[in-house]
């Protein structure tokens, strides 16, 4: 099987919008204690402000969370901005 390298550079605004407000959506409806992507934080900065709005609302919600934190199954998938792996 032939390695698929992920490009996201011709991937539409509107559909990394979409994909924002979809995982924001899902935050906000079912509270979840994690999101696991398999691979790189997605879209740049929508995937920095979807990480952004789990971590607001973890710390907001009523119930008791750990401290929000994300990780990533290779370092090179969160070589973006200031996200770390194992951060």
């Amino acid at each position: 099987m032939d390695k698929l390298d992920w490009n996201d550079d011709d991937i539409p605004e509107s559909w990394k919008r979409h994909y924002l407000d979809r995982m924001t959506d899902l935050i906000d409806k079912y509270k979840p204690d994690l999101l696991y992507t398999d691979g790189h934080l997605p879209f740049e900065d929508y995937g920095l402000k979807m990480v952004a709005h789990l971590t607001h609302k973890a710390r907001s919600c009523t119930r008791r969370y750990p401290k929000p934190s994300t990780t990533a199954r290779r370092q090179t998938d969160c070589a973006i901005g200031h996200v770390r792996a194992g951060s």
